[in-house]
């Protein structure tokens, strides 16, 4: 019977506050985290892997001649694992190289102050940080997000502008996306629970898709 063993080599560094700029690497994630009080960031670099076949005829084992690029899958495993990333962030950016991947399709999110659509230093921070790393990118879609207090049109409405505030800072990034697609979807699709303050300060976001 044959076995396989795929090894890779792994790099981790961390950092308390908003100082790392890691490479903008094709097999690295990055991760930034702000939310109770505490920001950090985090990069994992994946190198080529080589898959070894083990008790082949009279050899104990034989290298496959051709390397393995690892999956984004077997990246976010390793961050999760070896980082302790924590998958309650409030404002956060994940990326992968030249590319924007999550698992529910939001790469970064930024929130706001109540019936605010104003930035927060954090905010500008991810974006910079998100626009650093994308690259052949046409579209990137703005989703605005309100709690459910107050009327649903005027919810509507300042969801639209916590889209467009977004935009606005993007554009003035050289690296910013050929096509950004600012929608509103008001209170109607919350993350947290609105009959709590936390809850509504999670609601009050715009998704970076």
């Amino acid at each position: 019977m044959r076995s396989t063993r795929l090894c890779m080599v792994l790099a981790l560094s961390s950092i308390v506050g908003s100082g790392l700029h890691a490479a903008n690497d094709s097999n690295a994630l990055n991760y930034y985290c702000n939310g109770d009080g505490i920001e950090f960031q985090q990069s994992v670099s994946v190198g080529q892997g080589t898959r070894v076949h083990l008790n082949q005829g009279s050899y104990s084992y034989v290298i496959d001649p051709m390397p393995i690029e690892p999956s984004y899958d077997f990246i976010q495993q390793q961050l999760v694992s070896v980082g302790g990333v924590s998958s309650e962030c409030a404002e956060f950016l994940m990326t992968k190289g030249d590319q924007a991947l999550s698992a529910d399709g939001v790469m970064a999110r930024v929130h706001f102050a109540f019936d605010s659509s104003e930035l927060t230093e954090q905010s500008r921070y991810i974006l910079d940080q998100l626009l650093d790393r994308i690259q052949y990118s046409n579209k990137v879609v703005l989703e605005g997000h309100t709690d459910n207090l107050g009327d649903k049109q005027y919810n509507f409405t300042l969801g639209a502008n916590r889209a467009v505030a977004v935009s606005n800072y993007m554009q003035q990034h050289p690296n910013t996306p050929y096509n950004l697609v600012k929608i509103s979807k008001g209170e109607t699709a919350p993350v947290a629970d609105n009959s709590t303050e936390k809850g509504r300060y999670l609601n009050r976001r715009v998704d970076i898709k």
